[in-house]
Formats: C-alpha cells, structure tokens, sequence
C-alpha cells in the first residue's frame, strides 16, 4: 500500500521516470516491430527517457526503425527519437544523427523539432560514451579549432536554422564531449577552457557550455568512484517486471530524492458519480518567467489558453472516479524572463544549472528550451518540479492541450502528489493528451497544497455544480445554464447560452466534398459574409471521412481575403486558439486535420485546402456559423470533376423559421475564359435532400425558371452551365456537380435577397486560378422580384 503524498514532509524532487511503462516479463523482451516502435516514439514521457526505457520500450533490434523515423519529414516526434537513439545506437545512429544535424527532413518551425537537435549533440555523447569512434569524431568535427562547427555552419548557411541555432548545437556538442568521457574528448575540452583553440573563428563566448560540460564531468567521475566503492561491475541493467522506485543522493539543491508511489498500486476505489466534498472553490495564480534564449517564449495569450484548458480539466467529471475539483488555475501578473544571452540555462543537463534554474525568483514556473536532468539524468524531460515546493521547470510544446496537461501536472507535484497508475488521470506519469481526472485526495491537495507550495488559494465561492452539467461551478463559464460544451464565440470568457447568443435565420452550416490534387487542381471554396460580423469555424477533414475511399491524409486549410493570407492551419491542435475550437464542439475528430476558428467582418473569403507535401486525396470543407450578428450566405467551391465517381459536392443547413430562396450554380466552361486549365465543358446539377432528389438541371437556359434565374443577376455566364433556383424550408440539403467528360469546376450556393436588400456580393477568387485571389466576375445586378410576400 503507497502511503498518502500528502502525509510526508519530506522536500522531494520528481523523477518519476518510468511509472507508464508496460509490465514485461523478465528478461524478455517481445521482437520490436515499426508500429510498436512509432508508438513507443510518439509517447510524451514527463520525466524523460532512460537507458533502462529504451530497453524496454524499443531494444537494440528496433534501432532500425528508430533510424526511419528520424528520417521521415512527417514523424513530428524526433525528440524522443532522438532520445532513444543516444541510449541504443551505435555507428549506423552516428552517420543518421550527423546526416539530421547537416540537412533536418522537415523544418525547425516546432518546439519538438528544436528540441530534438538540441539532444542530437548530447545523443553523440553517449554514444561515443559506449565506444563508437564515428559519433567521437563527429563531436571533434563540430567544436574543432576555426571548424565554425563544419556541418552545422553548412546547415545554417543552407538555411536549416539559424546563425543562433548554430552557435547552441556547438555548445551541445561540448556537452556531448563530456558526456563520451573519452580522453580525446577530455583533451579537446582542456584546450577549449583554456582558450588554446576557438571552434568559432568569430566567436561568441562558450564558456557557458564549457563550465557546464566540466560540471558533467565531475558528476560523472563522482558517480562512477561511487558504484566502484559499491563493487558496481557494469553490464547491461536487467528489465525488470516492476521498475524499482527511483532513490538518488542528495543533490546540490540538498534534497531528499524519493518517489513514493509505485506502477503496482491500486487505483483509487470506485465511487459514484460525484462533485468535489470540498465547500469552497480555490484560485491560484501562478508566475512564470522565460530563458532569454528560448526561440519561442510563452506568452500571457498563450498561458491563459493552457490554465483554462488546465482548469476545464480539473473542473469537469469525465470518469467514475474521476471529481469535479472546484479549482482554477490562472496567470499571476506578466511574463518575466531570466538568464542572460548564452548562459547555457535554456537547456539543463546536471544538477548545478537545475538548481541555478529552479531557484531563480523571476516566476514559479521557468520556461526553457530542454532539460536533461532532473535528480537524475534522463532525456527529453518536460517538466521538473519539487515536490512538494514552489519551482518547477518545463519546456514549450506544440498544442495547448499537452501545455496544459503539462502545466496542471508539474503543478500537482508541487502540492506534495505523486504519480498516479490510472492513465486518465492528470497525474499520471505520461502525458497522452486526455489526463482529465483527479481523485478526491488529489483535489483536496488543489486546495490546500503543502505549505512548501508557497501558494495562496484564493476562495472564490461555493464549491457545487448548480446547473448539473458535470462542471464546477467555479470554472463553468455559465453556471446557471447547463453546457457541456462551455461554447464561447466570442472568447469573453461568458458562454454563448448566457449570452443569449441564438443563431437564426441564417446558412448556419455549409460544406463541401471533392479530391483535392495539387496546383491548380487544389479544392478551393469562396465564403461571403454579409450584415455585420460573424464567428465562423472552417475545418478541413481527411482521415475521418471513414466511408470515404482515398480520403486526403493531412489536409492543410488556409484562409484569405483578397490576395491577403488570413491564417492558415495544419493540424488543429497546433492552432493557437485550439480550445475556443474545442468548446465550439465541432473540432475535428482527428488531429491531423485542419481547423480555423476567426471572427470575420463582412466581405468575400477564399478557402484553400491542399495536402501536406503535396499529397492528394478527398477532402470535406465546412463551415459553421457559431455566432454574431452577420450572415454566413454563401459557399463556392473549385475543384477537378471525374464523371461518376469523384464530384464536387456542397452540404448546407438552413436554420430558422422562415424558407429562403437559394440558387446553386455549376460553372465549367466559363473558368476557361479565366485561365483555368481543364474546365469542365458541360457540368450538370443535383439537389438532395436525405434521400430524395428536389430538382435538377443539365442547362440553366431550358429550365422553367430560367428568367427568374436571370433576374437574379447570378445566372451561369455560358449557356451550357447549370444552375438551380429554389425556395428550401429549414433543414439540410446537398448539391452535386457531376459532368459528363472529367474537367475543373465551379459548385456555388447563394442566398438569394429580397429587392430591398442589397442582395448578394460576387463571389470570391474562384474564378480565377490558386494565383488570382480575389478575382471575381463582374455580373449585373438587376433587382430581384420573385415572391415579394415570401416571408423573412
């Protein structure tokens, strides 16, 4: 039985390192395969990866698929690669890691990307460590006397990463020489701190990664008297059932370093569906301060996203057992910073530049590039924290929601928690981006955390859930009207259905289906928005269109207004507003797809979608309205057409009260007139409502209501186009572009206005090729007529 965290007095430091591994048997390990491999790669350890880790999780036999992903420009986890890699590999994982420092597979545009070329270096170290000349000489290539790192300096003139970067992968590359231990390494680092040779002709000063890389060698010469004076004979460490409870001697932050909480004991018992026993609901503010040299420091925008996202977590009943905690985290004053230019800070990798970290007083929370060490060395650490105490260090990620996982957890160990075996819990020892849930016990030390947490819990009211939709009230943005969902469109921190937000009388959702290839032959869609501003969510869906064949992989959405780039996204969790994409309840099922959730005056918008590295595939388009006072009226879409099997198709909701008249246009010939190559010579129309066909029409000009259509002003340009003018009661409803030779196409929706507005704007760019944004046609505008007493 583990004993109450809350219970010891003891000062403690985290290093939890491998309480989320899988029980093996003993001295087995099952044959390593690429699927298991990748998932071993894409985990988010919180405490980093060991030696005995990676025999366990990968093995010497998956170092081969190791070397694959380091290598594959779309695996976004090259940091625990790596990190594997300095364990396990050996001179094929040298040539590999020198051929990543020379030419990165993908950009160095991602906290996780900079990370793992910051470990490549060390990673060397060890290897070199275990013997192998290659990763030797590649560590003596990099910091040799006027060698401006040789194949870093390539790199950075190529423009892999910058001048900057290039000076810090050096000063990695000299703790990587203290990390080989070898006397040709110790050799070049004696004449290093003794200034006889420079690496950098021009050099900007290494001494911070000198005193450093001497530290480590210390350490290490400290270490290995003491496993001789404990008769240690080395070899390989033996896997183990159950991994031993990490216990270190105390470090220079002079702490006693235990864990008190194994992988065996039992989950918390299983209670019924409850709120927090707590009376009272508790805020804490939390500080924080950046490394002067993170590449991508946190901002206030930033945080406050990762403690509401934090706080919604904590707040919510997702599980049996898991409590509603009636606590919030939130940001305490402005960003701070500490460290000066090229202290070596950013980066910890022995106990020294820990303690340095951990006690400066700028924040609680200090914010660096990577951490090595943490009570012990370990690579790629997220997060380091007392425990219980008031410092914690963590690195920046990609999304919110690992952030504030992140955040949330490392705060957890300064109230005196330990791990948790139960992986949906937030304290549990991997971050898997769903750590949603807190027992009892661990609520309780929320809000009254150890007095070594230096923290002020602020009360901030009763401690209940009054509208009973399994969110405390404390953290529901509308606590007297139940909404699961805590949708708020507007980012006011005041949920829609307080706000009385009601979305009527409007095209409220519109979508559309087609295969986007590359070039000009990418799906493009048009959005008008009339009458005001509206909250508008575009998503771009590949994987999970299921019953798709040759669905699109990795969709990419991008938003214009005129020629101007808006924003753009890749995968949804990437964007920096992820949770107000959340909490509309409409985020994309699957992470790598695309989402864009922006307030958008009235005017035309061009949405293009094309695949990741130009791949191609069907791709579904969509957008919602979620709020505001303006008027979502029209979706176009341009994409290729293959006669009976890949066609344009538009999905769209009428909502309201009251029918609007609707005219659906497909436009292929008169794209030639505009420069697109392969339009579509004799489009045709379909409009679907579930599974009945309302109308059709091959060519506008012999339908019935071919005047009526002109008298739009939005009658198709040639007389072979398509085009249908209808009035629809509220519901959903589908037009398909078919044709009957294969081609590109134009598939629009409008909603056609009565003679007293101003009826409807040309539609955006689509005319025009990908490079013509904001083209249009220019079409008369002859007032509109029809059913005059046809009510709005």
């Amino acid at each position: 039985m583990s004993r109450s965290p809350l219970s010891r007095p003891v000062l403690v430091l985290v290093l939890s390192l491998c309480l989320a591994l899988p029980a093996v048997a003993a001295d087995t390990v099952n044959a390593p395969t690429a699927e298991s491999v990748r998932e071993a790669a894409e985990q988010i350890y919180f405490h980093g990866i060991t030696a005995e880790m990676a025999e366990q999780q990968v093995g010497a036999d998956g170092v081969v698929h190791l070397l694959d992903l380091l290598a594959d420009p779309e695996f976004e986890r090259r940091d625990n690669v790596v990190a594997y890699l300095a364990w396990l590999g050996a001179g094929e994982t040298s040539d590999a890691l020198v051929s990543y420092l020379s030419t990165p597979p993908s950009e160095v545009t991602r906290p996780e990307e900079e990370r793992a070329l910051m470990l490549a270096p060390q990673a060397l170290g060890h290897i070199a460590g275990r013997g192998e000349p290659r990763a030797l000489e590649a560590l003596l290539e990099m910091t040799r006397p006027g060698g401006e790192g040789s194949m870093l300096a390539s790199a950075a003139t190529a423009g892999w990463y910058s001048e900057s970067m290039c000076h810090e992968l050096i000063g990695m590359a000299i703790r990587g020489l203290a990390l080989s231990g070898r006397p040709e390494a110790t050799e070049r680092l004696s004449a290093l701190s003794q200034q006889r040779v420079m690496p950098v002709s021009q050099a900007s000063d290494q001494g911070p990664a000198l005193r450093s890389a001497m530290s480590m060698v210390r350490e290490r010469t400290e270490a290995a008297k003491l496993k001789a004076s404990r008769g240690f004979r080395g070899g390989r460490l033996p896997v183990r059932r159950t991994m031993p409870r990490p216990r270190f001697e105390a470090s220079t932050l002079d702490l006693n370093l235990d864990n008190d909480l194994d992988v065996t004991d039992p989950q918390d018992p299983v209670v019924p569906f409850a709120d927090d026993s707590q009376s009272r609901s508790h805020d804490t503010g939390l500080t924080y301060s950046n490394h002067v040299d993170i590449s991508n420091p946190l901002d206030n925008d930033r945080l406050d996203a990762i403690l509401e996202d934090a706080s919604y977590r904590a707040a919510t009943e997702d599980f049996t057992e898991d409590v509603g905690c009636c606590i919030r985290l939130s940001r305490q004053g402005n960003a701070n910073s500490f460290g000066t230019a090229g202290d070596g800070l950013n980066t910890i990798d022995d106990s020294s530049e820990l303690n340095t970290v951990l006690s400066n007083n700028s924040g609680r929370v200090k914010v660096v590039t990577a951490i090595n060490y943490c009570g012990g060395p370990g690579m790629n650490i997220i997060g380091c924290a007392s425990t219980p105490g008031s410092r914690i260090a963590v690195v920046r990620w990609s999304t919110v929601t690992i952030e504030s996982i992140l955040w949330i957890h490392e705060y957890g160990h300064n109230t005196g928690l330990g791990h948790h075996p139960d992986n949906r819990h937030i304290m549990f020892a991997s971050n898997n981006g769903s750590n949603n849930g807190l027992s009892q016990t661990e609520c309780d030390a929320f809000h009254v955390p150890s007095g070594a947490t230096q923290a002020n819990p602020v009360d901030i009211g009763v401690c209940q859930d009054d509208d009973n939709d399994d969110i405390a009230s404390s953290m529901d943005n509308c606590p007297n009207d139940a909404n699961a969902n805590q949708q708020d469109s507007d980012g006011d921190g005041v949920g829609d259905v307080c706000e009385g937000t009601t979305i009527t009388d409007v095209l409220e959702s519109i979508s559309t289906r087609g295969r986007t290839l590359t070039d000009e032959e990418v799906v493009i869609a048009g959005l008008i928005v009339t009458d005001g501003t509206a909250d508008v969510l575009l998503r771009a869906l590949g994987p999970s269109l299921s019953s798709v064949s040759g669905a699109l992989a990795d969709p990419v959405i991008e938003l214009y207004q005129g020629q101007s780039l808006v924003t753009s996204n890749d995968d949804w969790q990437n964007a920096p507003n992820a949770t107000n994409i959340q909490n509309t309840g409409l985020a994309p099922s699957n992470p790598a797809e695309s989402a864009i959730f922006r307030n958008l005056t009235a005017g035309s918008y061009t949405v293009i979608v094309r695949g990741a590295g130009d791949t191609t595939g069907v791709v579904e388009i969509e957008a919602h309205q979620i709020s505001g006072s303006g008027r979502l009226r029209n979706l176009s879409t341009r994409g290729p057409v293959t006669s009976g099997t890949d066609m344009l198709t538009t999905d769209f909701v009428i909502d309201g009260s009251s029918p609007k008249t609707v005219i659906i246009r497909a436009l292929g010939p008169t794209l030639g007139t505009f420069g697109v190559p392969g339009a579509l010579a004799d489009p045709s129309l379909t409009l679907r409502s579930g599974g009945s066909t309302l109308a059709t029409n091959d060519n506008w000009g012999a339908s019935a209501d071919s005047t009526e259509i002109s008298d739009t002003g939005f009658a198709p340009p040639n007389a072979a186009e398509a085009a249908i003018l209808v009035d629809l009661a509220p519901g959903s409803y589908t037009a398909v572009l078919d044709g009957a030779a294969n081609g590109v196409a134009l598939l629009e929706v409008y909603e056609v206005l009565p003679s007293t507005s101003s009826g409807p704007v040309p539609p955006p760019m689509l005319i025009g090729s990908t490079g013509d944004a904001g083209r249009s046609v220019d079409r008369p505008r002859t007032p509109f007529t029809r059913q005059a007493t046809r009510q709005r």
